[in-house]
Formats: C-alpha cells, structure tokens, sequence
C-alpha cells in the first residue's frame, strides 16, 4: 500500500479546504462592508442630540431625522473626523418632508469615505442625495470627501457632496470626491460639487470635485 501518496493526496485536500475557507471568509467580509449604515446594527441607538464622534452616531442621525423622530434641539456639531468608509450612505433628509431643519457645525473635520449608489429606481419621484439629502438652516464648517454615482432611471435629482438640495446657509465647507451620472433615462439633474439645488447662500466653499455627465439633461 503507498501510505506515502495517500499523505500526500490528503495534504493536498486539506490545503485546498483551507483555501477555499479563506475565500468564503474574505468573500463574506466585502459582503458585509457593503451594506448600509442605516441598519440598525450599523446605528447607534443611544445617540439622542447634540455632538457626533463616530460613524454610528451619524448614522443614527440621519436615521432619526429620515424617520421624521428628530427630536433634538437642532444643534448638532462634529466632535472629530468620521470615516464612513464600506457601507452605503442614506443622505441626512430623505426627501422634502423629513429633512433637518438646524445648525450642523463640522468644526473644520471631515466626512470621509461617503458612497453613494444606491438610487431610487422610481421615475416618477425627486430624489436628492448628498452627506445631506435636503437641508434648511445653517450648514458650516464642514469638509466633506466621498462619490456619488447615480446610474439609475429617475425623473429628477438633485446631487451635491454636501447637500443635494440647500435651502441652508452653508458657509465655509470643502468638498473632494467625485459624482458620476451614467443613468439611462434621466429628466434632469442639478449637480453641484458643495450642493446641488440651492436656494439658500453659500460663503466661503472650496470644492475639489470631478463632475462626469454621460447622460441625460443635467445642469452642473
């Protein structure tokens, strides 16, 4: 009996179990690096009002204000940078109900790491996308870094790495990044590099942004 070639072909499975248990692992880490940051195991729960210093916290923010149960006092302030990094950010006011209405103060830190992909797949709705979705009140201080890629049909969006649609004051932000729009069918889109739709005022900006525009009617 050749003990020797059966120790071989058994070392040769073993190492091929081992490979393949590394590649499932790996494979199961980028699936959980892209989810959201709205998930509830993504959230901070305790997290009420007033100052942010991790990504759960203004995941739970933005969770708060989208839902419509902000309860705060409306001044709510970064306490340090925050990378958002791996999972799918929800903008901060989801559409033109439910949108934060106060002072957002970034203290000169950062949001980085933003990734924004995934659209509303409805036609017949506005959509609005940025760190925030809709903002009124006063944005300022804040540096913004991430992409934004809107490759789904939409009758309407508004794009902007700080906000897709300003009825703020937002004074003294910077923004780096990139915001793509490759959808197919696509009615119009304001596209900003600090907001998209403005109504309100901007002072003071700095924005790095790479803007690409493959198709429909779109107004940078």
């Amino acid at each position: 009996m050749n003990t020797g070639g059966k120790s071989i072909l058994s070392s040769m499975l073993i190492t091929a179990l081992l490979l393949i248990c590394i590649w499932c692992l790996s494979y199961s880490t980028v699936y959980a690096d892209n989810d959201h940051w709205s998930d509830a195991t993504n959230r901070d729960a305790t997290w009420e009002d007033r100052g942010i210093s991790t990504p759960e916290q203004l995941a739970q923010f933005a969770y708060l204000v989208n839902s419509g149960n902000y309860q705060g006092k409306g001044r709510v302030w970064l306490e340090k940078d925050i990378n958002i990094r791996g999972k799918e950010w929800a903008p901060i006011g989801n559409h033109e109900q439910n949108y934060y209405k106060g002072a957002f103060t970034g203290n000169g830190y950062t949001v980085s790491g933003m990734q924004i992909t995934d659209f509303v797949k409805d036609y017949n709705e506005d959509t609005f996308y940025g760190l925030f979705g809709v903002i009124s009140g006063t944005i300022k201080n804040l540096n913004i870094a991430g992409t934004i890629h809107c490759s789904e049909a939409t009758r309407y969006c508004s794009i902007g790495s700080i906000a897709g649609q300003s009825n703020a004051t937002v004074k003294n932000c910077s923004s780096s990044g990139g915001i793509q729009i490759s959808a197919t069918s696509l009615s119009a889109s304001d596209t900003g590099g600090i907001v998209g739709a403005n109504t309100g005022s901007i002072i003071g900006f700095r924005t790095e942004v790479t803007m690409t525009m493959d198709r429909g009617n779109s107004r940078p």
